[in-house]
């Protein structure tokens, strides 16, 4: 599942999104909502100013999702099965009850310098922590993933465990997958588990030497993965809660506003 707006860079994203579909013959499946404009005027005004232009509304709104849809099968192309949906309401809302019908949901990264998203927008933060599904995070302009090699960032919480499982699939497909432990001896222990435990399951995978958990680690992890030409980050996402993730130095959030590589996040 993708969700579809009307940012200059949504295109890609779809692309990316139907080039995963046909490599698992599944359907993709595209969905949009917008809700309408709250007028800027109180009381009587206000009513009188949202009886002016509701007819208008209704038109732009419905026009909106109309060339959101006409992007997605453009963008999706052809020798796939897809699947629109959409609605009057919160795109994020929407996006969560959609998401009943979906394995994993592809959507782009949302940086401070990003291109615009507009009005069908959605905040990644908060979606993460009540979708109930993995996010596959994208860059701008990111086509299709490369998954051969594939990082998996280790740090011993259940949502890390999530995500390793919500990653098998592709896992099962990489080449390489190294585990990275981030933190003490403890964690690197784990690391090693894992892989061993990948192993059993027909993955091609060893354990990286552990980081230091002091230090930026999204920029530790996106170093080793560019370093090994990994094309994707398997992580937990908010391990620790999302006021300790802005104590402990926010490695979802960078990964959420800043990754350069694809990155699958479960929590």
């Amino acid at each position: 599942m993708t969700p579809v707006n009307l940012g200059v860079d949504c295109a890609c994203c779809i692309s990316f999104a139907a080039a995963l579909a046909k490599r698992f013959q599944a359907l993709l499946i595209g969905v949009a909502a917008e809700d309408y404009a709250v007028s800027e005027f109180g009381g009587e005004m206000g009513l009188a100013m949202e009886a002016a232009v509701g007819d208008e509304a209704e038109r732009q709104l419905s026009d909106n999702l109309m060339r959101a849809e006409q992007t997605f099968r453009r963008a999706a192309g052809t020798g796939l099965r897809i699947e629109w949906r959409s609605g009057v309401g919160n795109p994020r809302a929407f996006l969560m009850e959609q998401a009943r019908a979906a394995d994993i949901v592809v959507i782009a990264r949302q940086g401070a310098n990003d291109a615009s998203q507009g009005r069908m927008a959605i905040s990644l933060g908060g979606l993460m922590m009540e979708i109930g599904r993995p996010l596959l995070v994208i860059p701008p302009k990111s086509l299709c993933l490369s998954s051969d090699r594939i990082i998996v960032a280790w740090k011993d919480s259940r949502e890390a465990r999530g995500a390793i499982w919500d990653a098998m699939p592709l896992l099962k497909q990489a080449q390489s997958v190294t585990v990275v432990a981030v933190g003490g001896d403890r964690e690197h222990q784990g690391a090693i588990d894992v892989s061993r435990h990948l192993c059993r399951h027909g993955v091609a995978s060893r354990a990286h030497p552990r980081l230091e958990a002091q230090s930026q680690v999204s920029g530790q992890l996106l170093a080793i993965a560019e370093a090994g030409d990994a094309g994707l980050i398997v992580a937990g996402a908010y391990g620790h809660g999302r006021m300790q993730e802005r104590i402990f130095g926010g490695v979802t959030r960078d990964f959420l506003t800043s990754t350069t590589i694809p990155c699958l996040m479960s929590h």
